[in-house]
C-alpha cells in the first residue's frame, strides 16, 4: 500500500556541507551518529581550497597538509556517501593523474611544495574506491578519468606481487638479442616468479616464509583491485577487459581454493612442496570483496572470522589472528580493516555477520572515546580499548564510523547508473537514512520500529525524482518503483 505523506522531509534544518550529506536516524543508538558526525567534522577539516591550479584541484582534501594516495583511497570509500559535498571526485582524479607511465604512485604530495615524495606502498584499495565512487554519484566522466591510469597502477603491483622479470629474448644459437621486426623493438620474455607481497608492501609484520610460491595476501590483494577494475571495465562497455580481469578473477578464485589449510582453519600460503609457507592474516579475508571467493572459500573464511583461536576475540577481527606468533591482546584492531572485512562479508552475502561486527566495533569506539569523542587509530582485542600506541584517526575511522554505519547496519547500497537502491532491512528500532544523494536523486527512507529482524516493515518514502527500491527482509526481496513525492510502504498490509 502507498499513500502519500508529508511525515518525513527531504530537507533538514542545516547548514553548509551538512546540506550535502546524508543523515541517519537510528533511534536505539544514537551514540553511533555521534561518531558519524564527528568524523565527517574531521574529513571537511582537512578540506582545502587552492588557486594553485597547476599544483592542485580548487579544492581537496589534505588529511594532515598532504595527499597521500592510500589514505585518500581509504577516504574515498566514505565520502562517497557525502560526494556532493565532500571533494572526494577532485582528490580521486588528482591522485589517478600522479600515477606515472610505470604504475608508480608517490607516497605522498605536501600541500607546501606540491612536489612528489616516496613510493605509495599500500594495499591496491584506488579501484574499489572509484567504482565506489561511481556507484553513488554515477559519474561517467570520473570512471573515464581514473580508469585508465589505475589499470596501470595495477599492472604495476601486480608485477611486483608476482615477481615477473623481463629479459630481450635471443637467437639460441648465436646469443644475438632478437628483434621484432614490426615494431623494431627487442622481442621480450616474460617470466613470472613466487608469488607474495614484497615486504615494504605489505601488511603483514612477518615476512612470507622461505621457499614461498604462493602467497594468500598476494592473491586477495589482486582480487580486491581486479574485482572493481572488472567492474568499472563492464560501466565503460570495454567489455574484451571485462571479460579478462573476469577470468583473472576466475583463476584466483581457484587458487585460492586449493590453499585451505586444515590445521590454520584458513587459506594459507604454500611453498613448492605444498607446506605452509605464511601465517595467516585478515588480509586474505578481504578475497572476499567484490563477491568473487567460492562459496567454499567464502564459508572457510567467515568461520575463520568466527573463530575464537583465530578473529573472534572480545574485540573482534584484528590484523593477526590469536594463533599468529606476533598477536597481541592489547593491538591491532584498526577501524579501517575491520571495514573492509565486513566489505567482504556483505559482498559474499553475510550481511547480518558484518552487521553484528559493526556494531561491537562502533560501541567499542563509542564508549572508548571520552568526552570530546575520540577516535583511536588502533584498538585491543582482548582490551577493547585503544592500544597503547594507538593515536586520534578520525580520518581512516570513517570509514567504520561512515561507511560501516550506512552499509552494514543500516543496510543502503545505490546504483546511480540504474537510478536504485537497495535496501538490507536488519535493525529493528526506528531507523532510516535522510538526504541520501545519489546520481540525479535525492530520497529519504526512514523504517518504523518492528518487533523482530524478520518482521515486515512499514518505510516513510521520499524523493525529489522517481526511483526504484529494492527492499531485503527476512531473506526475501520487494521492488516498488516510487515517483517523486512523499509515499508509505507498508509492507504488513501490501505483499
Amino acid at each position: 500500500m502507498i499513500v502519500l505523506v508529508a511525515a518525513l522531509t527531504l530537507a533538514t534544518p542545516q547548514l553548509g556541507w551538512r546540506a550535502g550529506t546524508p543523515e541517519p536516524i537510528l533511534e536505539d543508538d544514537p551514540e553511533f551518529v555521534e561518531l558519524y558526525w564527528r568524523c565527517w567534522e574531521a574529513y571537511y577539516a582537512a578540506v582545502r581550497e587552492d588557486v594553485r591550479l597547476a599544483l592542485f584541484p580548487a579544492r581537496y582534501v589534505a588529511p594532515n597538509e598532504e595527499i597521500a594516495p592510500e589514505t585518500i583511497a581509504v577516504v574515498t570509500l566514505y565520502s562517497k556517501w557525502g560526494w556532493k559535498a565532500a571533494p572526494c571526485a577532485e582528490t580521486l582524479s588528482f591522485v589517478a593523474q600522479r600515477v606515472d607511465p610505470k604504475g608508480i604512485l608517490p607516497a605522498r604530495i605536501p600541500v607546501a611544495t606540491g612536489e612528489p615524495e616516496g613510493e605509495a606502498a599500500g594495499p591496491p584499495l584506488l579501484p574499489l574506491a572509484l567504482y565506489d565512487l561511481f556507484r553513488v554519484s554515477g559519474d561517467r566522466r570520473l570512471l573515464e578519468t581514473c580508469f585508465s591510469p589505475f589499470v596501470r597502477r595495477q599492472a604495476y603491483l601486480e608485477s611486483l606481487y608476482r615477481h615477473t622479470t623481463s629479459e630481450p629474448e635471443r637467437d639460441p644459437e648465436t646469443g644475438a638479442i632478437l628483434i621484432d621486426p614490426k615494431t623494431r623493438e627487442p622481442k621480450m620474455k616474460t617470466t613470472s616468479g613466487p608469488r607474495f607481497v614484497p615486504p615494504a608492501f605489505s601488511l603483514s609484520p612477518a615476512g612470507p616464509g622461505p621457499g614461498i610460491v604462493a602467497s594468500t595476501e598476494a592473491i586477495s590483494y589482486s582480487m580486491i583491485a581486479t574485482s572493481a577494475l572488472a567492474a568499472c571495465a563492464e560501466a565503460l562497455g570495454l567489455k574484451d577487459s571485462a571479460r579478462l580481469y573476469q577470468r583473472l578473477l576466475r583463476e584466483d578464485a581457484a587458487l585460492l581454493a586449493t590453499l585451505y589449510h586444515e590445521d590454520f582453519g584458513m587459506p594459507v600460503g604454500r611453498d613448492a612442496q605444498g607446506e605452509p609457507a605464511e601465517q595467516p592474516t585478515l588480509v586474505t579475508t578481504w578475497a572476499l570483496v567484490g563477491g568473487a571467493a567460492s562459496t567454499q572459500t567464502a564459508d572457510q573464511l567467515a568461520a575463520a572470522l568466527a573463530d575464537r583461536d583465530l578473529f573472534s576475540r572480545r574485540l573482534s577481527w584484528p590484523l593477526l589472528p590469536q594463533k599468529h606468533s606476533l598477536y597481541s591482546g592489547a593491538s591491532g584492531v584498526k577501524p579501517w580493516l575491520v571495514y573492509l572485512t565486513a566489505r567482504g562479508l556483505m559482498d559474499a552475502g553475510k550481511r547480518d555477520r558484518a552487521a553484528y561486527a559493526v556494531e561491537a566495533m562502533l560501541r567499542t569506539m563509542a564508549r572508548n572515546g571520552g568526552s570530546d569523542g575520540t577516535v583511536y587509530s588502533d584498538y585491543g582485542p582482548d582490551t577493547a580499548k585503544p592500544a597503547p600506541e594507538s593515536y586520534p584517526d578520525p580520518i581512516r575511522g570513517g570509514a567504520l564510523a561512515i561507511a560501516g554505519l550506512i552499509e552494514a547496519v543500516l543496510g543502503f547500497e545505490t546504483d546511480a547508473e540504474h537510478n536504485t537502491v537497495d535496501w538490507h532491512l536488519w535493525r529493528r528500532d526506528r531507523h532510516g537514512l535522510k538526504n541520501l544523494r545519489f546520481g540525479e536523486a535525492t530520497v529519504s527512507l526512514l523504517a518504523d520500529a518492528r518487533a523482530s529482524r524478520l518482521s515486515l516493515p512499514k518505510i516513510q518514502v521520499v524523493a525529489d525524482r522517481s526511483f526504484t527500491l529494492r527492499l531485503h527482509v527476512g531473506g526475501k526481496t520487494f521492488v516498488r518503483k516510487f515517483p517523486a513525492g512523499s509515499s508509505i510502504w507498508d509492507l504488513t498490509i501490501d505483499r
